[in-house]
């Protein structure tokens, strides 16, 4: 059965901007359009999406991404609109988490030089499939995340009129979790999570080759590094069935919510009648 997932808007420089409005729940109610927008990073939106943000109207920017990531990149101002960064890694921890540094690299490009860093951050062989894993069950999981999480919840519970958007870098990973959340709370099936979780790995298309082109330009000394690299590019849904499997071991969706979130019975209807029609 063809299922309604979220909408790709056709903004241009915005590689997974999408609109969840149309998705179905488990009683037939449907979230409701303009309301609730998954993206990648806004730094590089053009007028087009600022003006569509504004006529929303846009009231809440969530930012996942670190505080580090902020200053190269920073959202651009759009009127009648808060931004809030909540990151999903400890500042606190930045220069004390260590990753592997037995193969050093320079790829000439920032974004790869981190990523390198990250894959060896939980595998000392640097294999990416593990390292993604292991970070999305942190980021449902560790106390300095769930604080987070509650605070997303809280300030969308804030929002009461207009649209609130949420994003990280490439709007997959730490917003495709976001999203899952979210749409878990208004009742969706999870097989449609996961199918609209995958959608970044098409959207994101035009991305990864523009950094597997750039990697065909260097003499790497290992020719799975390309490949390792790459990963960190993709989505899967075995990193996706890990973090709930994670929640699951917490005490389940609604242990979660309530208890590692802080949401009250109110509160969650408030949101499933705010958001759903």
């Amino acid at each position: 059965m063809s299922r309604v997932l979220s909408t790709k808007l056709p903004l241009p420089n915005m590689y997974n901007f999408r609109d969840l409005g149309g998705i179905e729940n488990i009683h037939g109610q449907h979230v409701k359009p303009r309301l609730l927008i998954r993206s990648d990073m806004l730094m590089r939106a053009e007028q087009p999406t600022l003006d569509y943000c504004a006529n929303l109207p846009l009231r809440l920017d969530i930012d996942f991404r670190a505080p580090h990531e902020l200053v190269l990149r920073p959202d651009p101002d759009i009127p009648g609109c808060k931004k809030l960064n909540l990151p999903l890694s400890d500042p606190a921890l930045r220069g004390v988490q260590k990753g592997y540094p037995h193969e050093p690299f320079d790829f000439k490009h920032p974004n790869l030089n981190a990523l390198w860093f990250f894959i060896h951050l939980y595998s000392p062989t640097g294999d990416a499939y593990e390292t993604m894993g292991i970070n999305y069950k942190k980021m449902v999981s560790d106390a300095f995340c769930l604080k987070q999480w509650s605070v997303f919840f809280h300030e969308i519970l804030a929002v009461k009129d207009g649209a609130v958007l949420w994003h990280c870098t490439d709007g997959k990973d730490r917003t495709g979790l976001a999203t899952m959340l979210l749409l878990t709370l208004l009742e969706v099936p999870y097989e449609t999570i996961r199918e609209d979780y995958m959608l970044s790995l098409e959207n994101n298309q035009p991305k990864i080759k523009m950094l597997s082109d750039h990697m065909d330009t260097l003499e790497l000394p290992d020719p799975t590094m390309k490949e390792r690299l790459l990963v960190t590019q993709y989505v899967d849904l075995r990193w996706l069935d890990g973090a709930v499997d994670a929640i699951k071991e917490l005490g389940g969706f609604d242990f979660y919510f309530h208890e590692c979130l802080g949401l009250t019975d109110e509160d969650i209807a408030t949101l499933r009648a705010r958001y759903l029609e």
